[in-house]
């Protein structure tokens, strides 16, 4: 199988996963957790998780999310977005890899003008990041733009 297509398969299951813990019905004793489960790993392109969602949502990674081991072309500078969301939780011992060694590559021989942040949060509120483990971001590891009550630790 080519990293192409398992890319789109990634992409496909993790908006799908997105749109049922964003919009589906749950009850108040039953929030949503987005679930990257440990053991696994996700080649994951560029994507925008966007709210308003219905309920907070909680983002547990645990396993591996790693970024192609290619350039792509930048629509936004960052690699995975988070925006328009209240009540947004990430966490977890997993791994959030970049493989920025090819972007840094590429802006050291001058054929590429920037490289993708890995996270990005924008216009948020009610935001809490913990345990978060990042590897080789192409830029930097997070960014935090027009976002209100972000709390960040370890």
């Amino acid at each position: 199988m080519d990293n192409g297509f398992m890319v789109s398969l990634t992409i496909q299951a993790f908006m799908h996963a997105w749109d049922a813990a964003c919009v589906g019905a749950h009850s108040d004793d039953d929030a949503p957790t987005f679930l990257v489960p440990e053991g696994k790993t996700f080649l994951l392109s560029a994507v925008s998780f966007e709210g308003p969602c219905s309920y907070p949502i909680h983002i547990q990674i645990d396993g591996t999310i790693l970024a192609p081991n290619e350039t792509w072309t930048l629509e936004e500078d960052i690699w995975i977005i988070f925006q328009h969301i209240n009540g947004l939780t990430i966490n977890g011992s997993g791994l959030i890899d970049g493989q920025g060694s090819i972007w840094w590559d590429c802006r050291a021989q001058e054929q590429c003008d920037n490289a993708p942040k890995a996270l990005g949060i924008q216009r948020c509120t009610n935001v809490q990041l913990s345990n978060l483990n990042f590897k080789d971001s192409p830029k930097m590891h997070v960014v935090i733009d027009n976002t209100v009550g972000a709390h960040v630790t370890n």
